[in-house]
């Protein structure tokens, strides 16, 4: 992680990942993403479709209870 100033606002500072660690976390998730896929290879179009629906439906609910937090 690595602290730069915020170029709106000069008394905030951003923290932002470092590119190397952004890789050696991603990479943690490759068997992860390798056995989802497999899951979904069969999977038809239909399919996929409502789970893309039902996940940004869940995003935004996730958001909405957020917000009235």
């Amino acid at each position: 992680m690595r602290r730069v100033a915020d170029p709106d606002d000069r008394r905030r500072v951003l923290v932002e990942p470092e590119p190397a660690s952004l890789a050696r976390v991603g990479a943690l998730y490759d068997p992860l993403n390798a056995r989802l896929a497999a899951e979904l290879a069969d999977a038809d179009d239909t399919v996929l479709e409502r789970m893309a629906a039902f996940l940004a439906a869940a995003e935004q609910r996730t958001e909405d209870v957020i917000r009235e937090l």
